[in-house]
């Protein structure tokens, strides 16, 4: 998550559908083959720089909980397999660890900036380059500053850590060291209780995305979904950033296979291309399902941008009722499992310019809300918008697959958009 990018709700827009007769019905062996589906789509490279080989310096301050857990975290990190293997499509290999510790107590309260600064996190920066506490960076260069429980960050316009945001990644242009670009991240610990576990996976969020995304707050934006330009947006598809994509995955975290330092899993192109799982690493045998959608009955607004993401909109005024055909698919030999159709936020206007910070209030009729599906056998839902709806607000509907006794996925590759005319 990069500092502007705050949401960690996730909703994805139906496109166009496939339907597919069936599997095999071979009795060799189960079929765990998918259905024909919507492909997922793929997070693009628009041109920015990244930190291909990161160089990262890990900070923590005197006193710090978990500090040598980090330290031996950062040092496993930049050379593991989980980074080699998540990073693989975006041109990120291993990098290397400088752990630096700070004979200073973090602060009761830090206040950052989404504005690319100066604020005072980044003048404190600015501070520890002018003294040598901190190297001279590189173009390859990462500061990943761990703050301990007890502190509170700040952002402006993103409310305080832990609660309108968890950890994020930013960037500067250093008066200190010329008018650089300086390249960092924030981790505050959140969830104390469950150190470093809980800070391991925030810290790996970060360190993919800042590698592959590091200067976006300078306009140099370089891999991410299409379309990461508002708040809108990150309430449409959690921003767009590959670690961002893979917060609502169940399970989200990813174990070494010594047992002892976690990672989250992230979004790779190739996978997302498969018929399983986009987000890696993935279990072996991992079960995964989800689902598309079309209207039967017409109603079809053409392929535009919703917040930035290419979205198939559907007219539904107010009081009206649209039916769709729902098509599943998942990567199992069981013969069916469960889809929840689970409302998302309303927006009062599809105007991305002036969206309101807090959502309308409306609440889709849908019929069945919740139903067993098969793998590649079509199933029927309606939908009705209330009567009392005004003109142009949008609703986004969830299409959420559960596999055995916990959710296979957050939800389907595109949610369900509707517009009231």
């Amino acid at each position: 998550m990069s500092l502007a990018m705050t949401s960690h709700s996730s909703s994805r827009i139906c496109a166009a559908l496939l339907l597919c007769a069936g599997c095999s019905t071979s009795t060799d062996a189960p079929d765990t083959s998918p259905a024909q589906h919507q492909p997922w789509p793929q997070v693009l490279y628009q041109g920015g720089p990244t930190l291909s080989n990161p160089q990262v310096f890990t900070v923590t301050f005197d006193g710090y909980d978990v500090q040598s857990e980090i330290d031996a975290w950062a040092n496993w990190a930049v050379t593991s397999t989980w980074l080699t293997q998540v990073g693989a499509d975006y041109g990120i290999t291993a990098g290397t660890n400088t752990s630096i510790h700070l004979n200073e107590v973090a602060g009761a309260v830090v206040l950052d900036s989404t504005l690319m600064g100066p604020d005072p996190f980044q003048q404190w920066m600015e501070a520890h380059f002018n003294s040598g506490l901190f190297p001279r960076p590189t173009a390859q260069s990462l500061y990943m500053v761990y703050f301990p429980g007890a502190t509170r960050i700040e952002a402006t316009g993103e409310g305080a850590s832990c609660d309108g945001f968890g950890a994020y990644h930013s960037s500067y242009y250093s008066q200190a060291l010329g008018g650089i670009l300086v390249a960092y991240a924030v981790i505050p610990e959140c969830d104390t209780a469950s150190a470093p576990t809980s800070v391991e996976l925030a810290a790996s969020h970060e360190l993919i995305e800042a590698a592959t995304d590091p200067f976006v707050q300078s306009g140099a934006t370089a891999w991410e979904m299409p379309g990461n330009v508002s708040s809108f947006a990150a309430d449409l598809w959690s921003a767009g950033e590959v670690g961002d994509l893979c917060v609502p995955e169940i399970p989200e975290a990813w174990t070494d296979p010594s047992g002892r330092f976690s990672a989250q899993r992230i979004w790779s192109n190739t996978a997302a291309a498969g018929p399983g799982s986009p987000c890696i690493p993935a279990p072996a045998g991992e079960a995964f399902a989800s689902a598309t959608a079309l209207p039967i009955d017409g109603g079809m607004i053409a392929v535009s941008l919703v917040g930035g993401f290419p979205a198939q909109r559907y007219a539904l005024p107010a009081g009206a009722t649209v039916s769709l055909v729902l098509q599943p698919w998942a990567t199992t030999s069981d013969p069916s499992w469960t889809l929840n159709l689970v409302q998302g936020k309303a927006y009062p206007t599809t105007d991305n310019a002036v969206i309101a910070t807090a959502p309308a209030v409306v609440a889709l009729a849908v019929t069945p809300s919740s139903l067993t599906v098969t793998n590649g056998v079509p199933a029927t839902v309606s939908v009705t918008m209330p009567v009392d709806v005004a003109s142009q607000t949008v609703v986004y509907l969830d299409l959420v697959p559960e596999f055995g006794s916990s959710r296979s996925a957050d939800s389907a590759p595109y949610p369900l958009v509707f517009e009231v005319p």
